[in-house]
């Protein structure tokens, strides 16, 4: 009546590297204060690091008895990275001492009863906290600087589900507790700051699951009523989901929904946390941070047989309530903070064929999105992540106990700032800032990638198999560049761009023993 299930990891990456590591590393710590943010260059000073990470889940169920059921669960992360770095400077060795943590811990409880073959009701509880905390100790001057961010999220649920005939109700209600903490601390020049948000949310959920013409059609309403105590607002989320099947391999499909979200990240400095986790959580406030809100609707056709499956997506989203320090801007948006909205048009094909041992995918995205901050000129430009165009291909062939696979990635380039023409303002002579054009006036370069992984299982017994499994990301070693920004050198007062590259080509061997 009870089962009981544990699992747990733990990396070795402190005390001893990996080629595939290696690449890891090179990839994560490019531009951050790792490699010097000032130069992205390690020759400046000597970094020694250590990094390893731990989780491990734990799952129990009761069945209490033939109607009820109880459920615990709980999970916990940790990520650990410790950084010494050594400078010479006028025959003195100055050694600091830096690092950055990270903690994810969840747990729920849930108890569920049948009341009737036609009726159940399930009540759950749900807790999880979140801790980012840094130490960062210039090797070039004698600053501390201390910051953390902690999220603490924590409610009830209250669901039940009732079935009558082709249709089936759920409602529910939900009380939900998000308290979100950021501090900092500067020994030199002293600064100080902690802020503490909390807000506290109820809601309510209504849906209907409609089945009709023996199954062809489903059409699943709902709506969920939001209230947040401290910003006393109201907010209403209806919600579509239309499916119907014109025969037996053809099927269309519509979705439509509205949704809201108090919390989000932002960057307050591209070298805080280190320059890794640079993101940060913080409340709105229904001021200077709006509550987001997204509107979105899609329609789909799916051709599916044993042959071949086919499927077009078409989307509309628009989401409201984002700011500047939201989007990871690095050009003259950076230390601005605006509200505004952006859109995103697209279509998505896929196209499957399966073989007796072999089958092959290929997909293709075409996306387009724009920002809207009405206090701008121009108003209207790219996102920062937007991707127009996108080819995805893979082929898998399995015989027998061998399994190899081989995948392409294609997209056009992410948008970038480039400066103008007259590259620096000195309005203020000891601090030269870069002119630029119009954000996001142009595009990186293309990128591609190819990967190859392969499988091979021995059946050394019923019960024993052994596994060997290799992999070669990025087989070509292609040089892609994902982001880019410029900067100011002030020893000659030029400007330079500073580029951020994929994956290197990476290999990793597996090998795994069941028993």
């Amino acid at each position: 009546n009870s089962s009981f299930q544990v699992s747990g990891r733990r990396s070795f990456t402190d005390w001893a590297n990996s080629p595939t590591y290696q690449k890891y590393y090179d990839r994560v710590f490019q531009n951050t204060i790792v490699t010097n943010i000032e130069n992205n260059e390690v020759s400046g000073y000597h970094t020694d690091e250590k990094f390893y990470f731990y989780d491990f889940t734990a799952q129990y169920q009761h069945k209490i008895t033939s109607r009820t059921e109880a459920t615990a669960a709980f999970i916990g992360i940790n990520n650990s990275l410790d950084l010494d770095q050594k400078m010479t400077s006028a025959g003195t060795l100055r050694t600091r001492n830096s690092n950055l943590s990270q903690q994810n811990f969840g747990g729920s409880v849930s108890l569920k009863t049948d009341w009737n073959d036609s009726n159940f009701t399930k009540i759950s509880g749900y807790l999880s906290y979140y801790n980012l905390n840094s130490r960062h100790e210039a090797v070039e001057n004698n600053q501390t600087l201390v910051q953390q961010n902690t999220v603490t999220d924590m409610g009830f649920r209250l669901e039940n589900r009732h079935t009558l005939n082709q249709i089936i109700l759920n409602t529910g209600y939900q009380y939900n507790e998000i308290g979100i903490r950021n501090f900092e601390n500067i020994d030199n020049p002293g600064f100080s700051r902690s802020i503490k948000e909390v807000l506290r949310s109820h809601s309510l959920l209504s849906e209907a699951e409609m089945n009709y013409l023996d199954g062809n059609l489903f059409i699943k309403p709902g709506l969920r009523f939001n209230y947040i105590e401290e910003l006393e607002k109201y907010i209403f989320e209806p919600r579509l989901q239309f499916n119907y099947k014109l025969n037996e391999e053809i099927s269309i499909e519509v979705l439509g929904e509205l949704k809201s979200q108090t919390a989000s990240q932002v960057i307050d400095q591209q070298q805080d946390f280190l320059g890794l986790e640079k993101r940060r959580w913080i409340l709105a406030d229904d001021r200077s941070i709006p509550i987001q809100k997204s509107r979105q609707v899609s329609i789909g056709f799916t051709y599916n047989t044993s042959e071949w499956l086919i499927s077009l997506d078409n989307f509309y989203k628009k989401v409201t309530g984002i700011t500047t320090p939201g989007q990871a801007f690095q050009n003259q948006l950076e230390f601005i903070k605006i509200n505004g909205d952006y859109t995103a048009v697209g279509s998505e094909l896929l196209i499957q064929r399966n073989f007796d041992r072999f089958y092959s995918w290929i997909s293709y995205n075409l996306t387009s999105s724009e920002y809207n901050f009405g206090s701008l000129i121009p108003s209207q430009f790219a996102n920062n992540f937007q991707i127009i165009h996108s080819i995805n291909w893979a082929g898998i062939y399995d015989w027998d106990n061998l399994k190899v696979a081989l995948g392409t990635n294609w997209h056009s380039g992410r948008p970038e700032t480039t400066p103008a023409t007259n590259l620096l303002d000195f309005s203020n002579p000891a601090k030269p800032e870069i002119r630029y054009n119009f954000p996001n006036n142009k595009n990186l370069s293309d990128y591609f990638q190819v990967n190859f992984s392969a499988s091979y299982c021995w059946n050394w017994s019923p019960k024993t198999q052994l596994e060997l499994g290799i992999s070669v990301l990025n087989v070509l070693n292609k040089k892609n560049t994902i982001n880019r920004y410029y900067r100011v050198n002030t020893n000659n007062n030029t400007v330079e761009s500073v580029n951020t590259y994929s994956l290197e080509r990476t290999p990793n061997v597996a090998v795994k023993l069941h028993f």
